[in-house]
């Protein structure tokens, strides 16, 4: 993908998420949400585009990961395997939640957190790959 696509991609999902983020009823309290929103106005415009824009994004990570562990109504387990002869059971225990309708609002803002900090960390990238041979063509 060209550079400017991504970037304008990225852009693009900033603003989409920073609109989705004001009227989402995620934030577990005032405190988190005026964090929410401080991290997402100082990406504005642009701003988090080749600049180490996507550690703004960590806070906001983080709390929502809190807040996602604190919301299981429930946890069981299940095992992804088989019983083997001579060995036992082969595979493993896999950890299922059951979530209530806020934890799985907050699971899909993660998701999409995630997925936009890894494409502002390609972008950035990219971007000093493409400074760095610019400078170097230069000698």
């Amino acid at each position: 993908m060209p550079i400017e696509e991504l970037c304008a991609r990225a852009i693009q999902e900033l603003r989409e998420v920073a609109d989705g983020l004001r009227t989402a009823d995620i934030a577990a309290n005032a405190t988190d949400r005026r964090m929410m929103l401080r991290s997402f106005a100082l990406l504005s415009d642009g701003k988090a585009i080749g600049t180490d824009g996507y550690l703004q994004l960590d806070p906001v990570i983080r709390m929502l990961e809190e807040q996602f562990d604190a919301e299981p109504i429930d946890i069981f387990q299940t095992f992804d395997g088989h019983n083997d002869p001579e060995e036992g059971a082969v595979g493993t225990v896999v950890t299922h939640r059951i979530m209530s309708d806020l934890g799985e609002e907050i699971a899909i803002w993660l998701r999409r957190l995630r997925a936009l900090c890894k494409m502002l960390q390609v972008a950035e990238s990219r971007i000093s790959a493409e400074r760095l041979i610019n400078r170097r063509m230069q000698f």
